[in-house]
């Protein structure tokens, strides 16, 4: 394609304008917004090239990916959203870079969301200056702007209003015209403010209003899994740290055979230092043993899926729950009003992939048999647990849910299922799927 099909705003770019576009686009790679995220200047510069020499065509994710980020074309962009993240990433440096004062005149650099087309935006010429008020001007233009009468009223003699007067009423009023749309302006954004302010704090402290403001300690009850030995031999010789152990045929097997996995116990730090930071005492035990009489007496966070039983006991009522299909060798999480649909299909006898998407249930309800408030924290995986403990961590998702839910959510059980993306073994951004509320 020809450089001359680039645009700008719908206008043909000269190649004066390129030239300027390409050495602005390195103005801002030079920044320190930009030069410290290599991901980031690999994007803009791309975008910008491929806009200033018409080569849009080529602006499509996956291409970016490929070209750009050098994926194999046959990557799967829902499991590796390299793109969209860095996308969002070059949107918010933009703004940050034009924020500062000294950067307000030069070429806008600009990335439209939905979009990676970027647009470009010059500085606007300066106004042409105001017509003297002795301009001459038709009749109806005096009319309509100043509510001067037509010459036939004023030749049958009726009585007219100081025609200066309603002049200099206008022009005085448009001096302060810019001071009270700024007024209005700022009034708004801190109206706005407080607004959001106010429903940020709902969103998470309604949520954990159930297990916090209880007199009772919480229980952590963490899901754990079988162990029958562990190699364990230091130096050749038994340590300290292996006195719960005894010699088995295969290393040292620990007496109680049963431990928690990372992912429950990186879950449960999340959530224990949300406790602590509220001075809310709390006790630590593994769901092999918790007992029912644990459950009556406390507000309880259970933590894992398939290795924790009372998870699945309390999530086996709920409209989204734990399944494993022997036959087929899977795991996923059905959904009871939409029985065809399965989430997050996992096979649980061989090796896991290096990027997939995980599904995780989050649900905050009152034990109908106890009468004490249950936290579940569980995904397929170990890591879509950690996943679900980030999502009750991070007050921007439980805010950003409240914004949008029915009023009365907070005094509702309410149940999440969310999705996160898993690359080589890192916890990405989740997304809220569904929800149930009862």
């Amino acid at each position: 394609m020809s450089d001359t099909n680039s645009l700008v705003f719908g206008k043909t770019l000269s190649p004066t304008e390129r030239s300027a576009i390409l050495e602005q686009c390195d103005r801002i790679l030079e920044s320190s917004w930009f030069r410290t995220t290599p991901r980031c200047s690999t994007l803009l510069r791309y975008i910008v090239d491929g806009a200033v020499h018409g080569r849009t065509d080529q602006l499509k994710e996956r291409m970016i990916a490929v070209k750009a980020f050098h994926r194999n074309p046959a990557y799967d962009n829902n499991t590796d959203p390299i793109v969209r993240i860095a996308a969002g990433e070059v949107r918010k440096r933009l703004a940050q870079y034009y924020s500062d004062p000294k950067n307000s005149g030069q070429i806008h650099i600009e990335l439209p969301v939905g979009s990676y087309v970027p647009e470009f935006r010059f500085s606007q010429e300066k106004e042409q200056a105001p017509l003297p008020f002795d301009t001459e001007l038709p009749n109806n233009a005096l009319e309509d702007h100043f509510g001067v009468p037509e010459p036939s009223a004023v030749e049958k003699g009726e009585p007219q209003p100081d025609l200066v007067f309603q002049i200099r009423i206008p022009n005085r009023a448009k001096k302060w015209i810019p001071a009270v749309v700024l007024l209005l302006l700022v009034a708004g954004v801190l109206v706005w403010l407080a607004v959001r302010s106010i429903q940020q704090a709902s969103g998470f402290a309604a949520f954990w209003a159930p297990i916090l403001s209880t007199q009772r300690v919480t229980l952590i009850s963490i899901g754990d899994v079988q162990v029958t030995h562990a190699e364990f031999v230091p130096n050749g010789q038994r340590s300290p740290l292996a006195i719960p152990w005894s010699l088995g045929d295969k290393g040292y097997k620990w007496n109680d055979g049963r431990l928690p996995s990372f992912g429950n116990s990186l879950a449960a730090a999340r959530v224990a230092a949300i406790l602590g930071k509220n001075d809310k005492p709390f006790e630590v035990s593994t769901q092999s043993r918790t007992t029912f009489d644990d459950l009556s007496k406390h507000p309880v966070i259970q933590i894992g899926s398939f290795d924790n039983d009372w998870t699945i006991r309390d999530t086996n009522s709920m409209r989204f729950r734990f399944e494993i299909d022997l036959k087929q060798e899977i795991r996923l999480i059905a959904d009871r009003e939409k029985p065809s649909v399965q989430y997050g299909v996992l096979p649980f006898a061989t090796a896991m992939l290096p990027t997939f998407e995980d599904y995780s249930i989050v649900a905050r309800s009152v034990d109908p048999t106890t009468g004490q408030p249950v936290l579940i924290l569980a995904g397929i995986t170990s890591l879509g647990t950690i996943a679900a403990a980030n999502f009750v961590a991070d007050p921007a998702y439980l805010d950003d849910f409240a914004r949008k839910a029915p009023k009365n959510w907070a005094s509702k059980n309410v149940e999440f299922l969310i999705a996160t993306s898993i690359v080589d073994g890192a916890v990405g951004r989740s997304r809220i799927v569904a929800y149930s509320l009862w």
